[in-house]
């Protein structure tokens, strides 16, 4: 919940102009299709190396070293070196691009909704970030760092159920813009000839989507019937 609120912003902001099967292409399934697979060569190839060498990934108690698994299995795969160097990349790309897109939605929230902030407010937000992840890895290590982005998800995660409920209201009431802009339309176009009210399906609860029905008020307008 921590990562939820400034992600979607960003997915929305990056995604604008592009439709439903490029968003769910992009952000849903190519990313889960690239994970699986990452998980299942890295993942596979530690087990199988810890499998055939006890030792190798685990120390004398049988823990893990979290923080240099990754390296400990390249070490025992070719081109180890390349390896090394692609992940360190790989792990760079990922923290400048989330701490640019964190100060990206910062920098949004803080202007009151500029989809492009200026660059002075998005390296203040930048810097700030930071000097909080230093302090606090200063203050009690990774531990501490990890703690605090669970607290901080807590109260987070009450504003992400009230957004929840706030986009289904939000997609009610547009459908109901909707269908009063098209009955509207509809009886533009055709009720003021014949007299005619019209009604959605799901105002009649029937299969037809559009029912036109005798207005007995009505002039009569010709000889259609309603």
């Amino acid at each position: 919940f921590s990562w939820a609120p400034f992600v979607g912003i960003f997915i929305a902001r990056v995604s604008r102009g592009r439709t439903v099967r490029e968003f769910v292409m992009g952000v849903l399934v190519v990313p889960t299709l690239v994970g699986v697979l990452w998980f299942a060569v890295l993942g596979g190839s530690a087990v199988k190396l810890e499998l055939d060498n006890p030792g190798t990934m685990t120390d004398a108690e049988g823990a893990v070293n979290v923080e240099g698994a990754l390296f400990q299995l390249f070490e025992n795969l070719p081109a180890s070196l390349l390896l090394t160097i692609g992940a360190l990349i790989l792990i760079a790309l990922f923290f400048v691009t989330s701490a640019d897109s964190g100060a990206l939605v910062m920098g949004m929230i803080a202007t009151g909704g500029n989809p492009e902030p200026s660059k002075q407010v998005r390296t203040l937000f930048t810097l700030i970030t930071a000097l909080l992840a230093i302090s606090l890895l200063i203050a009690g290590g990774l531990v501490a760092l990890q703690t605090a982005a669970i607290l901080i998800a807590l109260p987070f995660s009450i504003v992400m159920l009230l957004i929840c409920w706030s986009t289904v209201v939000a997609f009610q009431r547009e459908r109901r813009i909707y269908d009063k802009a098209e009955r509207a339309q509809l009886v533009a176009h055709i009720g003021d000839h014949y007299g005619l009210e019209v009604e959605s399906e799901n105002e009649r609860g029937i299969r037809f989507p559009w029912v036109r029905r005798r207005d007995p008020g009505a002039s009569d307008g010709g000889n259609a019937s309603g």
